[in-house]
């Protein structure tokens, strides 16, 4: 998928949110990042309801790949 369409999928409005999003890095081209995204099986609520650790990072969790490919 492409950025924008990553995007359209996880919006789901202003005031709903998925409540955990994963998100890796597993690729780095020359040219661009390829990027692991997954969200959780939560149902969505509101933003204060996000996994939000560290502060300020809302939903969005970041795990660390085992190996980033470098090309």
């Amino acid at each position: 998928m492409t950025p924008d369409e990553v995007l359209e999928e996880l919006y789901l409005g202003p005031d709903k949110f998925f409540r955990i999003v994963d998100v890796a890095v597993l690729r780095v081209l020359r040219d661009r990042c390829v990027v692991f995204v997954r969200v959780s099986g939560h149902p969505p609520a509101s933003f204060a309801d996000t996994w939000n650790q560290p502060k300020g990072s809302g939903p969005f969790k970041q795990l660390e790949s085992l190996a980033i490919q470098v090309e």
